[in-house]
C-alpha cells in the first residue's frame, strides 16, 4: 500500500486561505447581512429591513 503524502504546497497555502476567510470573506458577508437590518449603534433593537 502506498501512503499518499499531502503536497507541501497545500501546507504553505493553508495559512493564507484561513487568513483570507477570517479577515477577508467574513467581513464582506457580515456587511451584506447587516445591510438588510434596520439598526443603530445606540440601540439594541435590531429588525429585518423591509422596503
Amino acid at each position: 500500500m502506498k501512503h499518499k503524502k499531502i503536497p507541501t504546497g497545500y501546507l504553505f497555502i493553508t495559512p493564507f486561505i484561513i487568513g483570507f476567510l477570517v479577515f477577508g470573506l467574513y467581513p464582506v458577508l457580515n456587511t451584506i447581512g447587516l445591510s438588510f437590518t434596520d439598526t443603530t449603534l445606540m440601540s439594541k433593537k435590531q429588525s429585518f429591513y423591509r422596503a
